[in-house]
């Protein structure tokens, strides 16, 4: 009888450690998995057997180790042809079946970007510019090479730019800045050790990527709520494309149950435009954290269409004034309207308050004692990347 009770106790543990590993399947990054990643890497000229190509070897190798599935499309073998002006507005079908429909069907992409003459080549931003898949739902890495000392650092921000334009999903995390490409090269390999295992974290973070991250649409309240279990951090892209960096530590319901009402993050946390830093907001300025009310406004429903501090007041939400914000879930932000930061895509993103209480009914979520309040402008919490 002993026996038979202890094994029930066992098979009823491993039952809550599987109910519990599969609640949180859709969050929490796993290095291997059942159905292998598929993986894009973009070399990102059409010079031939170039610097770019071998990066590109090197990085699938990395990530093929690690159990991804992985495809190069070299920009050398795309015909001259395809970039004529009478196709720009007419993708050929020939392009959209052997690059397009790849894109659309990768799981995450990595372009490698080699610096000319302080910027990236025209072709690969010609060649995006035939692309129709969307970018915003895949992660992209970006590889910067360059012969000088900055490892392309100049052309991976500038071209980040004009993914950003695209609403991309750049992901950070993995970035490789790799300079004197020419010397770290030996017999068309790259043999220096910390590069080599900087690709390979970075391959790991990538495959662990395909589950990491997943729509909001997929995501209850109740999963967002385990992230709070985490305790470390995590990157968050808000609908209105802020991303919050940071370490999420609780979150509020509304009165719809699956509603996110409030979300409160702690310790040290970084405000950006994708991956561009917000003036005024980094981790120096949200060294205690950093919480925001999410969800629809019961009043000033074209705020997220808002693009300039005119169209601000012109709604009636003037700076230098008192301002009343009531959400549909219930929470009201009343302060004094000093500010609005927008993406550079012109996106209202943030609106900072002075003296400024943050309550959902009795709950004071804000007090005017701690400062200056800022408010991401933004319905959800779109991705989550751990």
């Amino acid at each position: 009888m002993k026996i038979l009770i202890l094994v029930f106790g066992i098979l009823s543990s491993m039952a809550c450690l599987a109910q519990t590993f599969c609640s949180r399947s859709l969050i929490v990054p796993a290095k291997k998995y059942d159905s292998a990643p598929r993986v894009v890497i973009v070399s990102g000229t059409n010079r031939e057997q170039s610097n770019s190509l071998l990066v590109s070897l090197e990085m699938k190798a990395k990530l093929e180790d690690e159990g991804a599935f992985v495809e190069i499309l070299d920009l050398a073998q795309v015909p001259p042809s395809t970039y004529s002006g009478k196709n720009y507005f007419n993708t050929p079908r020939s392009f959209q079946e052997k690059y397009d429909q790849k894109i659309t069907k990768a799981d995450h992409l990595v372009i490698v970007v080699p610096e000319y003459h302080g910027s990236f080549p025209g072709i690969l931003k010609s060649f995006f510019d035939y692309v129709q898949s969307p970018l915003e739902a895949k992660n992209i890495s970006l590889i910067g090479i360059s012969a000088g000392a900055w490892g392309a650092r100049s052309a991976l921000n500038q071209f980040s730019e004009t993914l950003l334009h695209r609403k991309a999903n750049l992901w950070g995390a993995s970035r490789i800045n790799i300079p004197g490409i020419d010397k770290l090269m030996e017999s068309g390999r790259l043999r220096d050790p910390i590069l080599l295992e900087r690709m390979k974290k970075a391959s790991e973070l990538i495959v662990s990527s395909k589950e990491s991250v997943a729509s909001s649409e997929s995501l209850s309240f109740s999963q967002i709520q385990s992230l709070t279990g985490l305790k470390r951090k995590a990157r968050y892209q808000l609908s209105s494309g802020l991303v919050v960096e940071g370490v999420l530590s609780n979150v509020t319901r509304g009165p719809d149950k699956e509603q996110l009402a409030y979300a409160q993050f702690q310790g040290p946390t970084s405000l950006k435009d994708g991956n561009r830093p917000l003036l005024g907001q980094g981790e120096d300025i949200h060294a205690q954290g950093f919480g925001t009310p999410l969800g629809k406004l019961k009043k000033y429903r074209r705020l997220s269409g808002v693009r300039s501090v005119d169209q601000l007041a012109k709604l009636g939400l003037k700076l230098g004034t008192p301002v009343l914000l009531e959400f549909e879930s219930g929470v009201v932000v009343d302060g004094v309207l000093e500010s609005a930061q927008f993406s550079l895509r012109g996106t209202l993103q943030i609106l900072q308050f002075s003296s400024c209480r943050v309550s959902l009914g009795e709950n004071i979520l804000f007090d005017p004692k701690w400062g200056t309040f800022d408010m991401a402008v933004a319905e959800k919490i779109q991705s989550v990347l751990l």
